[in-house]
């Protein structure tokens, strides 16, 4: 009578952990699909002039065509994010330029 318990109590729970770690790594495997817009860029990064509004938009335009590549692009503007408000569009600029400058087409 015992063995039979332990036995239905393993499989009971290798099913119950099976389940769990195959739907989270299901879940896990999914990309988010959220990516930058020119709305976002410029209201993050408070685009001023038409120049600045112009630039957000041309850099998105690249990204889809795949000139700049999206990682690039999600971890600067992360670091512009994070600094000043005035001087958010500035930092953007700049390190985008130098990173590109690297070894990626220049804007």
């Amino acid at each position: 009578m015992m063995n039979r318990r332990i036995f239905l109590f393993s499989i009971l729970t290798g099913f119950a952990a099976l389940c769990f770690f195959g739907g989270l790594t299901a879940r896990c495997a999914e990309k988010p699909k959220n990516r930058l817009t020119a709305d976002v860029l410029k209201s993050t990064l408070v685009a001023k002039t038409p120049e600045e509004i112009l630039y957000c938009e041309s850099v998105i335009k690249k990204r889809d065509t795949g000139i700049i590549p999206e990682k690039i692009l999600s971890s600067v503007y992360a670091k512009a994010a994070n600094k000043d408000r005035s001087k958010r569009f500035i930092y953007f600029k700049k390190a985008l330029e130098i990173v590109l400058s690297k070894g990626w087409e220049q804007l």
